[in-house]
């Protein structure tokens, strides 16, 4: 399989397939934000309701900072 850099991520292309295959790598944050928050709340509460209704809230909260982040790195890289 070869690997070749792709704006959006990587693409791997299987010569023997003749297959492209997109793999967009910012796709991995939506479980991994998920993960922390139910670890770091289940290391801190442990009443079950509790634990989801926090962990929902700090996977928010990720992801909407990630998200401020990608669009302040967003207008520096194209000056808007």
């Amino acid at each position: 399989m070869t690997d070749y850099s792709h704006r959006l991520g990587r693409v791997l292309v299987d010569i023997d397939k003749n297959e492209i295959v997109l793999m967009n790598i910012t796709w991995y944050l939506f479980p991994l934000a998920a993960a922390v928050s139910l670890v770091w709340n289940t290391s801190r509460y442990e009443f079950t309701p509790l634990i989801l209704q926090r962990s929902l809230k700090l996977f928010l909260q990720i992801i909407l900072f990630m998200a401020v982040i990608l669009a302040v790195l967003f207008a520096l890289s194209y000056g808007i």
